[in-house]
């Protein structure tokens, strides 16, 4: 599945300000079911609500690509030696900067913005990765925001130009997109990524330009959580194959604790994995664990380990977060829809261990205890659409798609050369 978190997409159809949010970032990670038997996810947008936005979860070894030979060639004369300075965007000017992101679509408006900033404010979002052209008539056009998350990662927003029938204007953008890409800090961000819709292909094309590499088309699913769903599904009907493992939730305690098996599982959950193969190794062990647990409120009673009884050996892991806090009041912890969400993050099994059921008695386990808190109504995810075994699986458990995606990613590590080529000092104004 996917490692990039279901809550991101959500920023990308529109900011609707939630009632209740404790952190911010930008990932989606969510489950990435490694083994080769059940999962699924569809097309139409689904409300948005910053606060599932978080860390993301990409854990990916990359093999880049050569950039364009537009930015290697005809256009870097005029990228170089034309173009308006590249100004960090000043709090005052955000409003209106913002308006020609992506992120807000058409349904942005005045009062979104406003409220995006407020609540990004709020929950201590860093907004200071805001790079504009400054046009001559003072305009901040084109646009690209960067958002830190917990997990050394990053979340890319960038102006439309894809459509621009003016290569002045489309060279603007990649110029601003690879600007900011050159002043992460890379002791924080070791990856960018960006998500943008399947019909938005000029903004693929923008982000390729600019370095970014393709990554996967991503399905959202979500499911109704019910009073049904507190016996585990599928409970009446024995399987001797998993009579052999024992389930355990986090313990809360850490690296000194059980957090360490659940790591381990991870980790060798990525073998042969059908979401995002070959993709791994951007980020340590450590930062794909706190990415985890920034995706939304990390309750340890919600995270279960498989083990084998016989050998006490890590087997398989379920991550579930609810998006709001479940200690909250009722009247404060819903989205707009007036659900309580949470999110499945990760669903891996251990190569070991595959081809015995346990990711679908795993995820029995986790829905059971989602509907034992008596407030999460509805679980998301996503996950890669070339992951055919975790897509029957979910479509086994009567998840249906919302939307779909395609997600880029930039590992910070791999910048070339020729962004600083491309990029002249002496006509920027970094501030």
């Amino acid at each position: 599945m996917s490692h990039i978190p279901a809550v991101q997409c959500r920023i990308l159809q529109g900011f609707a300000l939630p009632s209740t949010g404790k952190r911010c970032g930008a990932g989606r990670s969510s489950p990435a079911v490694s083994e080769p038997g059940p999962a699924d996810p569809t097309d139409d947008p689904i409300p948005s609500i910053l606060q599932r936005s978080h860390s993301s979860d990409i854990c990916l070894r990359l093999n880049p690509r050569p950039r364009s030979s537009c930015l290697q060639g005809q256009c870097e004369n005029r990228l170089v030696s034309s173009s308006p300075p590249i100004v960090r965007v000043p709090p005052q000017e955000l409003p209106s900067a913002l308006k020609s992101l992506v992120m807000f679509g058409r349904r942005q408006t005045a009062v979104t913005i406003r409220s995006f900033i407020a609540y990004a404010e709020a929950a201590n979002m860093d907004l200071d990765q805001c790079w504009a052209m400054q046009q001559e008539d003072g305009r901040l056009h084109p646009v690209c925001l960067a958002l830190p998350s917990p997990g050394a990662t990053a979340m890319v927003f960038a102006s439309d130009v894809g459509s621009a029938k003016n290569i002045d204007v489309f060279e603007q953008g990649v110029r601003v997109l690879r600007h900011a890409l050159r002043h992460m800090d890379t002791s924080r961000i070791h990856l960018a990524q960006a998500l943008i819709a399947r019909s938005e292909k000029g903004t693929g094309k923008l982000l390729q330009d600019s370095g970014f590499e393709w990554l996967a088309g991503l399905s959202y699913l979500e499911r109704r959580i019910g009073s049904k769903d507190r016996a585990p599904i599928g409970s009446s009907h024995h399987d001797d194959r998993l009579d052999s493992f024992v389930f355990e939730p986090h313990d809360g305690t850490g690296s000194d604790g059980n957090e360490s098996d659940f790591s381990r599982v991870i980790e060798a959950s990525y073998e042969q994995t059908l979401d995002c193969p070959g993709l791994r190794g951007a980020r340590t062990m450590r930062e794909v664990m706190e990415g985890h647990k920034a995706t939304g409120y990390f309750r340890p009673d919600l995270w279960t380990l498989a083990r084998c009884a016989s050998s006490n050996k890590p087997a398989g892991v379920l991550l579930l977060n609810p998006l709001t806090p479940l200690d909250s009041e009722p009247a404060d912890e819903h989205d707009e829809d007036g659900d309580v969400i949470a999110e499945l993050v990760y669903l891996g099994i251990h190569p070991d261990f595959r081809q015995r059921g346990l990711a679908r008695r795993l995820l029995e386990i986790g829905i059971g205890k989602l509907a034992a808190t008596q407030r999460i109504t509805k679980l998301v995810l996503a996950v890669d659409e070339v992951n055919e075994p975790a897509r029957h699986l979910y479509k086994s458990f009567s998840f249906y798609r919302t939307d779909r995606r395609i997600a880029y990613i930039y590992p910070l590590a791999h910048r070339v050369a020729v962004n600083d080529r491309m990029d002249s000092p002496g006509s920027e104004c970094a501030s």
